[in-house]
């Protein structure tokens, strides 16, 4: 289904980096010309040594219809309580 480099990507993004902005938007992968996106939600304090929970969020649609911004309210719901959102396009 997702490759093992996906998962690794998104591990990075938890255990190597310490972000100041709540969101962020990342190109995960570029087929051709086209940039496939991701939108990552972090709690607002990251303490850089400490492990966080995450959670990825795929929309249906089956590329006719949906986009990320269905679940944008539980991204910034669920990082207020400490988690990292993953949302994926």
């Amino acid at each position: 289904m997702f490759s093992k480099a996906f998962f690794i990507l998104v591990l990075s993004f938890i255990l190597f980096t310490t972000i100041s902005s709540a969101q962020e938007q990342v190109v995960y992968k570029e087929v051709n010309a086209t940039k496939l996106l991701m939108d990552v939600y972090y709690p607002e304090k990251i303490d850089s040594s400490k492990i966080y929970p995450a959670m990825v969020f795929f929309f249906g649609g089956g590329w006719v219809s949906g986009d990320i911004s269905q679940f944008i309210n539980q991204a910034k719901y669920f990082s207020k309580r400490g988690v990292v959102c993953f949302l994926v396009d």
